[in-house]
Parts: C-alpha cells; structure tokens; sequence
C-alpha cells in the first residue's frame, strides 16, 4: 500500500493531536506527510488538522485510537488476555488540549486511562522500583530524545525515616528543547 498508494499513509498522528490546523507543527509536518492534511473547518481560526484522502476524513486522534485498538489486539493475540485499563505516557511539554486528546484516542480505542504521566516521569518510577534508588539519596538525569523534542528530567531519590517507617520520595526538575 505504501508503494502504490503513499497518500494513504497517516503518519505523524501523535504530532497532530491537539493541535491546530494554524500551528507551527502542523506546517511543519505536512512537509513530510504523503497524505493531504486539511482544516476541519476552513471558515474557522481554529480548527483542528484532519487527513483527508478520497473521500474519507479522519482525525489525528482517530489515527492514535486505530494505533492503540492495534496494539491491545496484539497483546490479546501474543499474551491471550485482555488489556481494558493503561497508563499513558506523554512529553513534559505536552499541553492540556494534546493531553486531553490522548485521553479521547484512548477511549476511542476502548482502553480505559488510569493516568496520563509524562515520559520521564514513567521511567524514573520504573527504574526507582527495579533498581531500588531509595536506599541512598541519588541523582538521575533521564534524557528522552524523541524524533522533534528532547525532554529531561533530573530526579532525586531519597527516603525519610519517620515513626512509622521509611517513605520514598521523588523529586524532578524538568528541562525542555
């Protein structure tokens, strides 16, 4: 398909969603892009991006639930269980509109979100947990170095003794490209 029909190929869908058809990212995705992206609704001064090819016309957000729908198949195929609730991980610079997008791509998929955490966020728990940074008080810089962003997060791990024991605390600085 790819070969015979390029203009059938909707990439980049996690760069749209959120944005407006106006927005920097948009123009700057559409360069790349083999199908045609279009405003929503032309008479407006923001309107969403949408992929039109023929006669369909489909929403960033649409493409990121086809993604995930996708994804839950292939773990009820390969593990044979069924996946309803997820966490998602997003960038730091996220906004609130691109946040609340995944969340509805999310749905569309029939995966119910538990919580949007950003990137590094997620991986510094994950490494907290597996590696048990919370003995001695520790430094972690996380670097996540995307295709157009590079986002970091300088974490401390540390745990304060109290009367009714240890808690693990986690603090974090981020920096963004």
């Amino acid at each position: 398909l790819s070969l015979t029909r390029p203009e059938r190929i909707f990439m980049y869908s996690m760069k749209l969603i959120g944005k407006y058809f106006n927005d920097p990212m948009v123009e700057y995705v559409k360069e790349f892009l083999p199908c045609e992206i279009k405003p929503f609704n032309s008479s407006r001064t923001y309107t969403p991006p949408v992929f039109r090819v023929d006669n369909l016309t489909i929403t960033p957000e649409e493409v990121t639930a086809m993604i995930i729908k996708r994804q839950l198949q292939n773990v009820k195929r390969q593990y044979q269980t069924s996946v309803n609730e997820g966490v998602l991980t997003i960038s730091p610079s996220a906004t609130p509109i691109e946040r609340y997008s995944l969340v509805h791509a999310a749905k569309l998929a029939g995966l119910t979100p538990l919580s949007v955490v950003n990137s590094p966020v997620a991986f510094a728990a994950t490494l907290a947990v597996n590696h048990d940074l919370f003995a001695n008080a520790t430094n972690v810089l996380f670097i996540d170095i995307g295709a157009t962003s590079l986002d970091m997060g300088l974490f401390n791990f540390s745990s304060d003794s109290n009367t009714t024991g240890n808690k693990a605390k986690i603090s974090c600085t981020y920096y963004k490209n």
